[in-house]
């Protein structure tokens, strides 16, 4: 897995920034954090049930902010015994995204760097990764008289090489935040935050510090401030090295125009092909073309192509963050041996991601689906508008449709600068006809401004005297 050499993190009004680099100083994730958008996730809050949906075995609740959460009865627990109304603690486990609300778990759980508490359920599991006998008891001797009725605890990868007394240690600091989140609980009024998930410069330092990572820099001080108190606390054994650079970090180490690339719809592929990456609310969707790629027959180009476009691709999807359901539309190849071979790599390539994405074998018609766990919104989610504008011809076409119904006498038409350009370029022919319908040359008047209420309006047209 490829491990980040650097972590960036950019502060500045309204926003924050963050990206991880590699050995070479290339971007490997970028985030962006709105401050009226903070992520939720991993947050617990005393909810209150405002509806039950038999139908769709769901809860929704109010959590205290502007939509719902989403919680799944069955995938909870929490068929039985559930009414409207009822207050209970849950967890965001996925932030909202546009057109659905946060996604809960009524099975709270807090992560530390080396363990995950498990409240209430008194069991100690160890992670598959550790499949070392010997280690796996040493670990269960020293955790074994933290698990309780109060809490049980998920031994994580990283405790492989950590030493007991922080094992412990961290053991007893989240029984302590537990029991504490716990008696605020009992007291509180729903919906009420009982834990705020960390910001995005908190999440980014401890999810993606490791011991390949040979600095963190920051370009604000307070930020900075901020963070060394959190790497104190929660990251005490990695001692990270914090600095400050200059303002703004993005174009002070130079990744601003690879950040810009991480929004743009086409990468190019080093032989000439491309892929073109759409996103939408469903699903994202990936078109693996030629462009200019040659070099030798049909097949010999598709899979060449291909099989850039596959680590390529794989690479886009950790940089901007997409998740759930990926479509790739390969270049058609005939040959099976050449199909297994494209899959291999896009799978080899996929094994770097964290968020453990998998992909299918092609289907019949040449589409590779991959599922990747979302982890917040997109790049594009955040920092584009999906609003479908009706183009400046749409538009056009509205108005000389609009002309058609006035049977009157000769009129003026007072539009926008960009259609009075379509009805005097492409759309010159469909002004000309018309005219002959309505028996009157039709004036273009650009006195409107694209954005205003209207996009144009007839006009009774002025005699010459």
């Amino acid at each position: 897995m490829i491990a980040p050499a650097k972590i960036v993190i950019e502060s500045a009004p309204g926003e924050l920034r963050t990206a991880t680099l590699d050995a070479n100083g290339t971007p490997i994730e970028f985030r962006v954090e709105r401050t009226h958008q903070r992520s939720l996730k991993d947050g617990l809050y005393l909810g209150r049930v405002r509806a039950l949906r038999a139908d769709i075995g769901a809860a929704f609740v109010d959590i205290g902010h502007a939509d719902d959460g989403f919680l799944n009865l069955k995938e909870s627990g929490a068929t039985q015994g559930l009414h409207e109304g009822d207050a209970l603690i849950v967890q965001v486990t996925r932030d909202a995204v546009p057109g659905k609300g946060p996604r809960l778990s009524a099975y709270p759980t807090l992560a530390g760097r080396y363990l995950v508490l498990t409240p209430g359920d008194g069991n100690l599991a160890i992670s598959k990764k550790i499949g070392d006998a010997e280690t796996r008891a040493r670990l269960r001797d020293v955790l074994e008289t933290q698990a309780d009725d109060v809490a049980g605890f998920v031994v994580r990868t990283d405790a492989l090489h950590a030493a007991d007394e922080a094992l412990l240690a961290e053991a007893r600091a989240l029984r302590a935040a537990w029991t504490q989140i716990a008696a605020t609980a009992e007291s509180a009024a729903a919906p009420t935050e009982l834990y705020a998930a960390p910001d995005l410069a908190a999440r980014t330092l401890f999810s993606a510090f490791s011991a390949a990572t040979s600095d963190v820099v920051v370009d604000d001080a307070d930020t900075l401030a901020v963070l060394a108190a959190f790497a104190d606390t929660h990251l005490p054994e990695a001692r990270p090295s914090l600095s400050l650079v200059r303002a703004p970090a993005f174009r002070t180490l130079e990744i601003e125009d690879a950040f810009a690339d991480a929004l743009a719809p086409m990468v190019a592929l080093p032989s000439g092909g491309r892929i073109v990456i759409a996103e939408t609310a469903a699903m994202a969707s990936i078109d693996v073309d030629a462009g200019q790629a040659g070099g030798g027959s049909p097949e010999r180009v598709a899979l060449h192509t291909n099989l850039e476009a596959a680590a390529a691709l794989a690479r886009q999807l950790r940089r901007r963050n997409i998740g759930g359901v990926i479509a790739v539309d390969f270049m058609r190849m005939k040959d099976d041996a050449a199909r297994a071979k494209v899959l291999a790599v896009l799978k080899r390539a996929l094994t770097d991601d964290p968020a453990q994405p998998r992909a299918l074998p092609f289907s019949a018609f040449g589409i590779v689906e991959i599922e990747r766990r979302r982890d917040g919104m997109s790049l594009a989610e955040t920092m584009l508008s999906r609003t479908l504008i009706e183009t400046s011809e749409t538009r056009a076409l509205a108005a000389l449709r609009a002309l058609a119904l006035t049977g009157g006498g000769p009129v003026a038409l007072h539009v926008t600068p960009d259609i009075k350009a379509a009805l005097q370029g492409p759309l010159k022919p469909a002004l000309q006809a018309t005219s002959q319908r309505l028996g009157f040359d039709i004036p273009l008047v650009s006195d409107l401004h694209r954005g205003a209420d209207v996009d144009f309006e007839i006009k009774s047209k002025t005699p010459k005297i």
